[in-house]
């Protein structure tokens, strides 16, 4: 009796895969799940044309609430309001704040790369980077 059995390859989404760098790429042990909302949030990795500024958020939190409602808390203790909209049909996060320098920085249209339980990794042309750190899902 002869009998066979195949392989099954799990790998990243399609729609997640596409120009992953090493440092953006599903990491051991981390699974991908949906964008976790509500969720606290912390700039992990922040790269604008091409030039890490990921410093000037130390001490940042952020607040994705289900309304869309974006809170920044300031290493200082300032908080501001904006709009987070993540839309699943285009894989997009909109980001709408102000209030620092900073904050302007996060403003626009960006891609879905990959989200997991531990990260959220989005781009934009420019090259700008932006990669959330997922500390809580309330």
């Amino acid at each position: 009796m002869l009998s066979s059995c195949t392989k099954e390859t799990v790998s990243t989404p399609p729609s997640q895969q596409s120009s992953l760098t090493s440092h953006d790429a599903l990491q051991p042990g981390e699974i991908v799940t949906a964008m976790p909302i509500p969720a606290t949030i912390f700039v992990k990795r922040f790269i604008d044309d091409a030039v890490d500024e990921t410093a000037q958020f130390n001490g940042y939190s952020f607040e994705v609430q289900i309304d869309g409602d974006f809170i920044a808390t300031t290493k200082t203790g300032e908080t501001f309001t904006g709009k987070w909209r993540y839309d699943a049909e285009t894989n997009r996060v909109i980001i709408r704040i102000t209030g620092t320098l900073a904050l302007d920085d996060l403003n626009g249209n960006w891609r879905v790369k990959l989200v997991t339980d531990q990260r959220i990794v989005l781009a934009r042309p420019g090259p700008d980077t932006l990669v959330f750190g997922v500390s809580e899902i309330n």
